[in-house]
């Protein structure tokens, strides 16, 4: 009889490579990892909640982009606009002047143009638009404008100007405000000083 050793059955043992032993992907610090199915469901479950909230977001959007739409197809009809300007339930005209300001001075000071108007709000407070219209470089008087500021075809927005603004009932104490711009601008005033408030109630207006 022969006898020899029973041999050991082969198998297979198949580890899962380390991170010190694991290779980044071009050198970026990424490597393969095994995840679990905890870890999956986990993943899944945040991607279900972060739609949730954006779906939430868009419908929030969505109803204040519609809501702005409704209330500027409303407030800019035909009948609203005044010289070209949309006039919501907040605000109203109080001035508007087509003015011809010439680039040539007179005895060394520049041409300019002045206007009163009045506020009867509590705080007074007032919306300013300067949009230069045309312009001419020959000393001559520029072209005629449109009727309406949509049918304004080009935007002069090199045009310098400066503008004063003075409070004059009650009369302001401190200096006035003096600004310099260049093309189309808006300003917003509100006066929050205790003259205008103590004459308010008196006169029912302020003057500037």
């Amino acid at each position: 009889n022969v006898m020899g050793k029973k041999s050991a059955p082969r198998c297979s043992t198949y580890n899962t490579v380390g991170d010190e032993e694991g290779t980044d992907f071009f050198d970026t610090g990424f490597r393969l990892r095994e995840m679990g199915p905890q870890a999956v469901r986990l993943w899944l479950g945040l991607q279900i909640v972060s739609l949730f909230f954006q779906l939430l977001l868009w419908n929030e959007v969505s109803g204040h982009l519609w809501a702005f739409e409704e209330a500027v197809s409303q407030e800019c009809a035909p009948d609203k606009l005044k010289h070209g300007v949309c006039v919501g339930p907040m605000w109203n005209v109080s001035s508007w002047q087509d003015v011809v300001l010439s680039s040539v001075s007179v005895q060394g000071r520049a041409t300019t143009h002045t206007w009163e108007f009045n506020t009867f709000s509590k705080p007074p407070t007032f919306l300013l638009v300067v949009d230069p219209v045309a312009s001419s470089s020959d000393g001559q008087d520029p072209a005629p404008v449109p009727a309406q500021l949509a049918e304004q075809k080009r935007e002069f927005k090199d045009v310098r100007w400066a503008l004063d603004v003075v409070r004059l009932r009650p009369p302001q104490v401190g200096p006035s405000l003096h600004k310099y711009a260049v093309g189309p601008q808006t300003f917003t005033f509100e006066d929050e000083s205790a003259e205008a408030e103590a004459a308010l109630p008196a006169e029912g207006r302020i003057v500037w």
